[in-house]
C-alpha cells in the first residue's frame, strides 16, 4: 500500500510541477497552462505540489493521508 501511495503522490507532484510550482519555479518559467491560472489557483497548486512531494517521500502514512491524497487527485482531474 505504501508503494502505491508513494507512486500516486509522485505522479501528482510531477503533474503539478509543470505549473511552476516547484521551489525553483518562477513566474517566468510557467508554461501556457500555468499562466492561465489565477494567483489563488497557483498558490493552491504550490501547496498541493509541496504536499504531494512530501507524500512521495513518506515512509509511513495514515488513513487520513490516503484520504487526502485521493481528494487531491480528484481535484486535479486524476481518476479515483
Amino acid at each position: 500500500m505504501l508503494s502505491t501511495f508513494q507512486r500516486q503522490a509522485a505522479v501528482l507532484a510531477a503533474y503539478l510541477a509543470q505549473f511552476g510550482t516547484t521551489a525553483t519555479g518562477s513566474p517566468d518559467s510557467w508554461d501556457a497552462g500555468g499562466t492561465a491560472l489565477t494567483e489563488r489557483e497557483k498558490e493552491q497548486y504550490r501547496r498541493d505540489y509541496r504536499q504531494a512531494a512530501g507524500w512521495a517521500a513518506a515512509t509511513e502514512i495514515t488513513d487520513d493521508d490516503v484520504t487526502a491524497l485521493a481528494r487531491m487527485r480528484r481535484r486535479h482531474g486524476f481518476p479515483a
